[in-house]
């Protein structure tokens, strides 16, 4: 017996829908794409469930079943291999790419099922699908995708991102901590590697702008005041390390002459990241440097902002030891 075009889809939905109800909870955006995908396909199967033989071997409907096939199985395979030390932004592009996918796919197939059925005898009901159209026309969905494609075509024109788009990403992808922002600048860059590798130069081209777009990032935040915990005191510029925005408690050179917080450049190194990730020279060794002149620096700083600090408490409290 010749199995029938939605058999395919039907098949790959069932299995996704399955997967994604096992999967412990992901990166928020990435989360919420998969469980609209699993909205829309759940909308969509009990359609081709009905699809019987009368209808099914149309050769477009077939082509159109096919894709929704691949784009089922490539946003599985998607799902299965995500974990959290990949890039967020990569992430939320391809998650969000792969939804628009299946929701154009099942669209279209819903737009052939209702031409087939106005001539057609099956037991498929065209109210049915109409119904299917609309529920899938009327899913919305936050796409975050397109901020992060408005901030890189800044860039390209060497314009400064919106501020408001700025910290509407930052916190959507929630790299509103130094340790998250520097997790996710190792993450493109490994991701840089990989394509680099694979020698994908349109990859490769979308990938150098993310890597910049971090660097704004990094940048705008820099100029946010910080304050040292401790004395609460704003910490100057020139004490904070330029990959982890902290104040450096054990700054360190490396081999192109940039100071760094040891903690931070050596996470940097032990992903295999052997250039330096303010000038992106290539080091010619991974030896760290102690900087005792800035270190020195940022004693002497904490050490008068702490006896400032305490000076302040005893006046308020109007006692002097």
């Amino acid at each position: 017996m010749e199995i029938s075009s939605a058999s395919c889809p039907v098949n790959s939905i069932s299995r996704f829908i399955h997967l994604v109800s096992c999967q412990t909870k992901k990166f928020m955006p990435v989360q919420k794409d998969y469980e609209t995908m699993v909205i829309m396909l759940k909308h969509l199967k009990p359609v081709l469930d009905e699809v019987d033989d009368n209808i099914s071997s149309d050769e477009i409907l077939c082509r159109e079943c096919e894709e929704l096939d691949s784009a089922v199985n490539e946003a599985r395979e998607f799902m299965e291999k995500w974990c959290p030390e990949m890039s967020k932004i990569c992430s939320v592009q391809q998650s969000e790419a792969l939804l628009k996918k299946i929701q154009s796919s099942a669209l279209e197939i819903c737009q052939i099922l209702c031409r087939l059925l106005q001539g057609s005898p099956t037991t498929l009901s065209l109210t049915i699908v109409q119904h299917c159209m609309q529920e899938l026309q009327g899913l919305k969905h936050e796409t975050i995708a397109e901020l992060i494609e408005e901030a890189l075509r800044s860039l390209k024109d060497d314009v400064v991102p919106c501020t408001d788009h700025l910290l509407k990403l930052i916190e959507t992808l929630d790299l509103t901590s130094n340790q998250e922002l520097l997790k996710e600048s190792v993450a493109v860059e490994k991701e840089r590697i990989n394509v680099h590798i694979n020698k994908a130069e349109g990859d490769l081209y979308q990938i150098d702008q993310i890597v910049d777009f971090i660097s704004q990032i990094r940048s705008w935040l820099l100029k946010v005041e910080c304050h040292d915990p401790k004395s609460g005191a704003p910490i100057p510029l020139y004490f904070r390390c330029p990959l982890s925005l902290e104040l450096m408690l054990d700054p360190v050179i490396v081999a192109s002459g940039q100071t760094y917080d040891r903690v931070s450049i050596q996470k940097w190194l032990d992903h295999g990241l052997t250039f330096c990730p303010r000038t992106r020279q290539t080091l010619s060794h991974t030896n760290l440097i102690p900087n005792y002149t800035v270190k020195a620096m940022i004693a002497n700083w904490r050490e008068e902002n702490n006896k400032q600090f305490y000076i302040k408490i005893i006046r308020q409290s109007g006692k002097w030891i």
